[in-house]
């Protein structure tokens, strides 16, 4: 509707003037930002459904992996005993740095530690290792960004896009701003409706 209505004036498209009339302000507040945060929107909305759909998307990746692609290289086991999650806590690792500990939620289950290239918010791919440590001691890598598959280091992009983390500060003050554009939109829309369907109404008593 908008490429429609603005292909051979784009400039009036863009364009919003905020001394008009209210009417006139709310239809420009509309159609303005409705293309300005066209494309952010569209990308929060392609890595949002990651979340829920990530075994397709993973599916989908998969055509940037080689055809020999070795995964078992992140499986390897190592015993220290029953004290292996303090040991690996204290173990200093110069590539990660420690951002999160997921401890059992039953007798069965295993901790997970999750390592982080930098805590800090920056700019820049998102670089994570994830390590278990089962009742035994057993360590085992589960993921480590240096060895993930290609398509892997892509799926690991998903959410610091979404939150706008791979863009640094900047990135999230975006995300912020996109993510209260669908409630402007949701009420200049409506406030048009309206207009349009009182002009209907008017014409028929008229009429």
């Amino acid at each position: 509707m908008w490429w429609k209505a603005y292909a051979l004036s784009l400039k009036k498209g863009f364009k919003v003037k905020w001394k008009a009339k209210k009417r006139k302000f709310n239809f420009d507040l509309h159609k303005a930002f409705g293309i300005y945060f066209f494309i952010p929107l569209i990308i929060l909305a392609f890595t949002g459904s990651y979340f829920t759909y990530n075994t397709y998307y993973k599916k989908g990746l998969g055509i940037f992996d080689g055809p020999n692609r070795n995964s078992n290289i992140l499986n390897r086991t190592h015993i220290k005993g029953s004290s292996a999650l303090y040991e690996t806590l204290l173990d200093s690792n110069e590539d990660y740095v420690l951002r999160a500990i997921y401890f059992p939620k039953d007798k069965t289950d295993n901790y997970r530690l999750r390592y982080i290239k930098n805590r800090w918010i920056q700019a820049g791919y998102r670089k994570t290792k994830e390590v278990e440590i089962n009742k035994k001691g057993e360590i085992r890598t589960l993921s480590d960004f240096k060895f993930d598959s290609n398509s892997n280091r892509i799926a690991a992009q998903f959410y610091p896009i979404h939150i706008g983390e791979i863009a640094g500060v900047y990135g999230r003050i975006m995300v912020f701003i996109s993510g209260m554009v669908p409630l402007v939109l949701f009420i200049t829309g409506f406030r048009i409706y309206l207009l349009k369907k009182n002009k209907v109404f008017k014409r028929k008593v008229l009429g």
